[in-house]
């Protein structure tokens, strides 16, 4: 008797802390008891399981409890700035593939320096322009500018 008296006491002092740490009324309900709305998650609620040895009861939390007791930090000063301004005019490496087809793998023992591979797109057809070791980013055909080879983009993603 003396011991559920204990608990009583303590769970009812454990309540009214929350309370006033929150600044939320917070009402001690028996498990059968029907909170309603407030129990679903979908409106931010939490329960939880609490056992102390043998000895446990449940705690639901509704949406006002929790932002009381942990309330949503704000981040005063943070604005978007368009994408060109955040990279500016920093560079990353592209590399443009031309694919050859397949070959065996038997055929490239021999393969030196001024030969030529024969592979089976024609120079017309679109090159995949690739990050370092990442993905394709756009499609480009091969032609000059001037004295330079350059590639013409003809999409992008």
């Amino acid at each position: 008797m003396l011991a559920a008296k204990v608990g009583e006491s303590a769970l009812a002092d454990f309540a009214d802390r929350l309370a006033r740490h929150s600044g939320v009324a917070v009402r001690a309900m028996d498990t059968g008891d029907d909170a309603g709305e407030g129990r679903k998650l979908e409106f931010g609620s939490y329960m939880a399981a609490v056992f102390l040895g043998d000895h446990g009861f449940h705690l639901a939390m509704d949406r006002a409890l929790v932002d009381g007791l942990a309330p949503v930090k704000t981040h005063a000063g943070t604005s978007l700035v368009p994408r060109a301004k955040a990279v500016g005019s920093r560079g990353i490496p592209l590399e443009a593939c031309l694919s050859l087809g397949t070959t065996p793998l038997s055929g490239l023992d021999d393969l030196k320096v001024g030969e030529v591979l024969v592979g089976d797109s024609a120079l017309g057809e679109p090159l995949a322009l690739r990050l370092v070791g990442g993905d394709t980013v756009a499609y480009a055909t091969l032609g000059r500018d001037g004295p330079r080879r350059a590639v013409t983009l003809i999409e992008s993603f």
